[in-house]
């Protein structure tokens, strides 16, 4: 509207009052938790505390993190927290559906009246659909509905009980302990047999950003309400000190919770690793404050799982929150998936690379997906949008956890496909998403996948009256094999790229062919193994260049931002409310016209004691690792039983690669010929734009091998280029017809990394 109503215009000034002030306090904030717990130590028992170096070499007096004092605890949680058994919980290995990150009202950014505990979990299950409020915008007619459901509500002071009712503020704990005996009481109503339900939080971390964290106890099915509360009072520093009321800090002794010192998020993954190993932690949308405070960087990865490597899985690399203009609440992000995972060559593979267990999932981040008042909107239902398929054994969480563990797992956006199954046998043996199979140099191997096709996916326009231009028929385009050599730790912490991952090998129709009696495409590759190498595939409904959505190797690009209408743009209040619902239609529709799957990796070795690579690549790994202690074999592509040799001739010149619209997509940035292939830039070339760090300190090797030390000092520099070598590329299922255009795909996709390197897109477009 031209003119702002006065209780409006008194809302606005009240906002931006509220913002300075809380600007200008931040400091003070911070000084008064320090205060708060530099009380608490000068009164705390003196076996509760302990004097050492931080990660940062300062000398620290903080809480032991071991301290329990029960004769001074009123409560006994120990025996509390049971969830019901369920006989009709399969135990028998299988594939599971489900989610671990969404939020019910008892988190203050999940306000809406809509978001209950019980709708919340009957739309993750399946159950009650239609008595779900029509104001959460809820389109589930053909959702499969989730086989397990974690809740992760924020880990902060909560002023609303499991049905969204006001009461007096209190820790997140005793929510959970809420969530735990209505989900008991749901289930001896006859609800959601068969399935399994477990709360968990989201942790605001220490100088970085949100966790998803469950606390398991080994060997029960019983949610260890006193860990949580243990961990709360320690390691949350948003759950005020006077919502605790059972003698805590006589109990635990004092906070470690100044919200100023990053070390106290190491503390509290040391105490998960020592304490409740079978945790799980998921470090949630990783690249939502690139740039800024809190920004969650390759070596804060690194670090975290270093810290606590069993409980560590990996990251949201397919966040939720999608309907916002920011999809995913992230700038850097590319159809839908994060900077991290979108990027080939980037920081997963960075982590891939050094044969870290390291993992990829999607969440829907469910706070609400549009408001009752319909001004704003968020993410979707949990089942609507976003989903894991995970091979699981048993029938508790704590079963479900280690399936996501064990890295067998795939993510997919808008129901794209379903029922994938990727894996490599050789032999009798059979090697699957998240393990590792080593074998003689040479020898025969097989690569398959099957999947089937989605019928019909949630799509439907929200409001009434909109023109879409989209089906809920998804069809699958293409997939892309994506290959990257394991070669063990790198000498710099803050290496955030993988400088051998590629796309080896491109799949369409043409290659899987018609469905069989179940329903499933196949498609099967045979190949040696003659290097160390990862292997993971990605798949989308788009075509390669397609325009303002992939590059010409097939790359996600940025996903724009989309303007939300403002009310002062419009004369009346009925027009503001029309542009809102077409907006809300509009970014729907970008969601689902732009889906993607990814799958977690099968990794693959030669049995030596030396990483074994193709010499094109060993200068550019050299730089990273610090030495060349490798065994040089293999090509770029998978080598086939029955390959041909061909020429890699060399290119000096690279350029930015855009796709129709201009938009710059976070790989392509090499300029693409008619006369393929092509390499990149010679070493002069790129020595001298090479940019130098400090050498930096590392822990010990992640060797993959466990031969192999790799330990050396490094000074980062930018990849060398691709050099003229010979190698040997598959001729079985060529990617675009032919084996010479494999070849260009393949080195093209690592010259696109070489380019990123350079400038890497850090914008909204």
């Amino acid at each position: 509207m031209k003119a702002m109503g006065l209780g409006k215009r008194i809302l606005f000034i009240s906002a931006v009052t509220l913002a300075a002030a809380w600007s200008s306090q931040i400091q003070l904030i911070q000084a008064a938790e320090a205060e708060e717990v530099a009380q608490m130590l000068e009164e705390a028992p003196e076996e509760s505390v302990v004097t050492r170096n931080n990660e940062y070499g300062e000398l620290e007096t903080e809480n032991t993190g071991d301290y329990y004092n029960k004769a001074e605890d009123p409560l006994d949680l120990q025996n509390q927290g049971h969830l019901v058994e369920d006989p009709a919980v399969p135990s028998e290995t299988r594939i599971v559906q489900g989610e671990v990150h969404n939020h019910t009202n008892q988190s203050s950014d999940a306000s809406e009246p809509y978001m209950t505990f019980e709708n919340v979990l009957d739309a993750a299950f399946g159950e009650e659909l239609s008595d779900l409020p029509t104001g959460g915008q809820p389109q589930l007619d053909h959702s499969q509905p989730f086989d397990y459901y974690m809740t992760a509500d924020h880990l902060r002071g909560s002023d609303r009980d499991v049905n969204g009712e006001e009461v007096a503020q209190k820790p997140t704990w005793k929510s959970l302990a809420q969530q735990v005996e209505q989900y008991n009481k749901l289930k001896s109503q006859g609800k959601y047999a068969g399935k399994i339900y477990y709360p968990g939080f989201e942790w605001d971390m220490f100088g970085l950003d949100h966790a998803t964290v469950a606390i398991i106890e080994d060997g029960t099915n019983r949610v260890p309400l006193e860990a949580y509360r243990h961990f709360e009072w320690l390691y949350a520093y948003d759950t005020p000190t006077e919502t605790f009321h059972y003698n805590e800090s006589n109990v635990f002794g004092p906070r470690d919770n100044v919200k100023a010192d990053k070390s106290n998020s190491y503390d509290g993954l040391r105490w998960l690793q020592k304490h409740y190993p079978e945790s799980l932690l998921l470090v949630n949308h990783p690249s939502r404050h690139n740039g800024g405070s809190g920004e969650v960087k390759a070596a804060d990865i690194r670090d975290i799982q270093d810290l606590a490597p069993n409980v560590v899985v990996g990251l949201e690399g397919m966040p939720g929150n999608q309907m916002g203009g920011d999809r995913g609440e992230t700038t850097d992000i590319y159809g839908g998936a994060d900077l991290m995972v979108a990027k080939v060559g980037g920081v997963w593979d960075a982590m891939l690379g050094e044969g870290r267990p390291f993992y990829n999932f999607a969440n829907s981040d469910f706070h609400f997906k549009v408001s009752s008042n319909e001004l704003y909107s968020s993410g979707y239902w949990p089942s609507e949008y976003s989903r894991n398929y995970t091979k699981v054994t048993g029938n508790t969480f704590q079963d479900v956890a280690r399936g996501l563990k064990s890295g067998n797992s795939w993510s997919v956006y808008g129901d794209l496909i379903k029922d994938l199954e990727f894996f490599v046998t050789v032999g009798d043996q059979r090697v699957e998403m998240g393990q590792t199979l080593a074998v003689p140099m040479n020898t025969p191997a097989n690569l398959s996948v099957r999947f089937r096709a989605t019928e019909k996916n949630n799509y439907q326009p929200i409001f009434p009256g909109y023109e879409s231009t989209i089906t809920n028929q998804p069809i699958l385009d293409h997939m892309d094999l994506i290959l990257g050599n394991i070669y063990g730790q790198v000498t710099d912490r803050t290496n955030d790229y993988n400088p051998t991952t590629r796309i080896g090998q491109r799949f369409t129709s043409a290659d899987w062919g018609e469905a069989d009696e179940e329903g499933y495409y196949h498609i099967d590759l045979p190949f040696i193994v003659d290097q160390d190498f990862y292997l993971r595939l990605r798949g989308t409904n788009h075509a390669v260049n397609t325009a303002g959505e992939t590059d010409d190797l097939g790359n996600p690009l940025l996903d724009p931002y989309m303007e939300k209408p403002q009310e002062d743009d419009f004369e009346n209040e009925r027009d503001y409310l029309e542009a809102l619902r077409t907006y809300f239609n509009q970014v729907n529709e970008r969601n689902y016209s732009d889906l993607w799957f990814y799958s977690n990796p099968i990794s693959l070795l030669v049995e030596d004691d030396q990483v074994t690579l193709p010499s094109v690549l060993a200068d550019q790994v050299a730089e990273i690792v610090g030495h060349s202690h490798f065994n040089l074999s293999g090509g770029l592509g998978l080598t086939s039983l029955q390959s041909d040799e061909e020429d890699v001739q060399e290119n000096d010149q690279t350029e930015d690669v855009k796709d129709e619209s201009g938009q710059t997509n976070p790989d392509s940035e090499a300029d693409h010929k008619d006369d393929l292939p092509v390499t990149g830039r010679d070493d002069q070339d790129l020595k001298q734009d090479s940019q130098k760090t400090d050498d930096i300190e590392t822990n010990q090797a992640v060797d993959p091998k466990g031969k192999l030390s790799k330990e050396t000092d490094y000074k980062e520099s930018n990849q060398n280029s691709v050099k003229a070598e010979k190698v040997a590329i598959s001729s079985a299922l060529p990617a675009t017809g032919s084996q010479e255009a494999n070849v260009g795909l393949i080195v093209l996709s690592l010259l696109a990394g070489v380019a990123f390197l350079l400038s890497a897109p850090k914008k909204k477009v």
